[in-house]
């Protein structure tokens, strides 16, 4: 039993007879393991109907709603989590004695092939492979903060990633600038109000005379999550300016996930300087620019392929079309506010766009099918595509297709809790082209 790879369910596996949990996923496929009956649920429902009171009191936490279950395949149940789930690594997972059998088990439960049994959850093997997500810290701050004591600096830790639904602690520190003029007094009252706030704080606004504490601060950001799992500490330093530049916002985290099909809005908007002497010009002058892509696997950069001067780069909205963004790549964009009268006075925001892949969607027609045995049948999986591919190119004209023929097996007529049989591969008819999509035809 374990957390999946996104830490937003838990994963409780069956043995090879069904009858007890397992601690951790065999590495075996859940092929070669006895079916269960699913203990007669269907769909999403309850957990209550499979697993015991205690455990459903614990994925249920503090909230208010019945934590709901379903079954993955036959062996692999699994419960979905909230943010306020009590589950952490060390809990006792329980199924709900004499309900979960054998799929083939003709008798009546109490039976000693009925499932029962507590699994810990193991904390040096919590997450399924390829493990754990990685909580990633990420601090987004203005290299330089406003000479306006009015002008609040915003360090922004919103896009930071943490583990599934496990609600992230937030843990801010600063120090001056290696080199930096240091007034100790007001240093010392900045660390303590940075100490000072709650660990769901991600966004801090500073303001006013703490901000005198150095000529260039380095401040740092550590997160952590319930799962205990810290994030490298990141840091960044910001230098006191001689002037007041404007104020810049940007309306979303400064990490964006989408897909490749999906548009994207940014907007920005900016107000001048709290500090802006009275008849100076308001106005400002936005640009958006791409400042590097990534490929989000290897973390190397990669050639830009998103044209921002068709879209309006001026315009302090960025409008993404769809299918402009490529799956896999993380876009770093930057938009820069400048006064009109005073184009030196200007400040910058920084916002990743994170494109992430979809899977392959596959569709077979049809279902599982008793047929005669001197029946064709037809199999279509033409309805099959590829998300990331824009649909007027044919989405399934960049897919390739690959079908097996198995036997499905048989079960003893003996033994009804026998296991079923791995099915051996079956060559397709000469006549029957494997690599189609569409229009697959063979006679048994």
């Amino acid at each position: 039993t374990q957390l999946d790879a996104t830490a937003t369910s838990l994963v409780i596996s069956f043995d090879q007879d069904a009858r007890r949990l397992r601690g951790r996923r065999a590495q075996d496929s859940s092929a070669n393991l006895q079916p269960t009956n699913r203990g007669g649920m269907l769909g999403l429902e309850p957990c209550r109907r499979v697993l015991d009171d205690a455990t459903v009191e614990l994925i249920r936490g503090r909230a208010s709603s019945e934590p709901l279950c379903y079954w993955r395949d036959d062996v692999t149940l699994i419960a979905q989590l909230n943010s306020r789930t009590h589950v952490v690594p060390g809990s006792a997972i329980g199924i709900r004695d004499n309900v979960v059998a054998p799929a083939f088990f003709e008798g009546t439960c109490p039976h000693p092939l009925c499932a029962s049994g507590v699994v810990i959850l193991d904390p040096q093997d919590l997450c399924e492979p390829p493990g754990c997500p990685a909580i990633a810290a990420r601090l987004d701050a203005p290299a330089l903060a406003s000479a306006c004591s009015e002008d609040a600096l915003r360090l922004d830790g919103s896009g930071s990633t943490g583990i599934g639904v496990y609600p992230s602690v937030y843990r801010w520190s600063v120090e001056p600038a290696p080199g930096s003029a240091v007034n100790v007094t007001a240093l010392a009252g900045l660390q303590a109000e940075l100490a000072a706030l709650p660990g769901s704080q991600s966004v801090v606004e500073l303001i006013g005379p703490s901000l005198k504490a150095a000529a260039a601060f380095r401040f740092s950001l550590n997160v952590t999550s319930t799962l205990t799992l810290a994030s490298r500490v990141v840091t960044r330093e910001v230098a006191a300016s001689t002037n007041a530049p404007p104020v810049i916002t940007v309306a979303a985290s400064s990490l964006v996930e989408t897909r490749p099909a999906a548009p994207v809005l940014l907007r920005a908007w900016g107000r001048p300087s709290s500090c802006l002497p009275p008849g100076a010009g308001t106005r400002l002058r936005f640009r958006w620019l791409v400042e590097r892509v990534l490929d989000t696997a290897s973390g190397a950069e990669v050639a830009n392929d998103l044209d921002l001067d068709a879209l309006r780069p001026s315009s302090p909205t960025l409008q993404i079309p769809a299918f402009s963004l490529s799956g896999g790549r993380s876009y770093d964009l930057l938009v820069t506010g400048a006064m009109e009268a005073d184009p030196a006075s200007n400040a910058t925001r920084r916002v990743t766009l994170v494109a992430r892949e979809e899977p392959l969607r596959v569709r077979l027609a049809g279902g599982d099918r008793r047929v005669p045995t001197s029946s064709a049948i037809r199999f279509d999986a033409s309805a099959s595509r590829d998300p990331n591919v824009p649909g007027e190119l044919g989405a399934s004209a960049a897919l390739s297709f690959a079908w097996e023929l198995r036997e499905a097996g048989s079960v003893s007529a003996v033994d009804a809790c026998a296991t079923r049989r791995q099915g051996r591969a079956v060559p397709w008819p000469a006549a029957v082209d494997a690599s189609a999509g569409a229009g697959l035809v063979g006679s048994p």
